[in-house]
């Protein structure tokens, strides 16, 4: 289970939080199909391959998400640039999910689930 994009993945993320400087929980990170599903995680989830990762501020608000969602997004792909691989970055309420090795899409993909809104890079 431990593959190489798996690995690749933890480095990757382990980069971006260094960048951030601050205090993050994570949330979610490799989950079994049943819990997938039960949490409504879609079939193609990347959380089923351990390549995304869900987090969230230690005592931040909703707005804190929302006002470095681009910043961090950005950041989040120069590293997947680095690594050549497609990520994914987006915004829930009151959490960032933070994916690599993205095979359905040939480009990265910033998406806010509040408002539906998708943007492929």
């Amino acid at each position: 289970y431990l593959t190489k994009d798996v690995m690749v993945h933890a480095k990757m993320l382990q980069e971006f939080l260094d960048w951030t400087s601050r205090q993050w929980q994570i949330n979610a990170f490799w989950r079994g199909v049943k819990y997938n599903k039960s949490v409504g995680g879609v079939s193609t989830s990347n959380h089923l391959k351990g390549t995304a990762t869900d987090v969230s501020f230690k005592g931040k608000t909703k707005m804190d998400y929302v006002g470095k969602f681009d910043k961090y997004a950005n950041k989040w792909f120069e590293i997947c640039d680095k690594y050549k691989v497609y990520g994914e970055f987006g915004l829930y309420d009151g959490f960032y999910h933070i994916g690599s090795h993205i095979t359905y899409q040939k480009k990265h993909c910033k998406f806010d689930r509040r408002s539906g809104k998708t943007v492929y890079l």
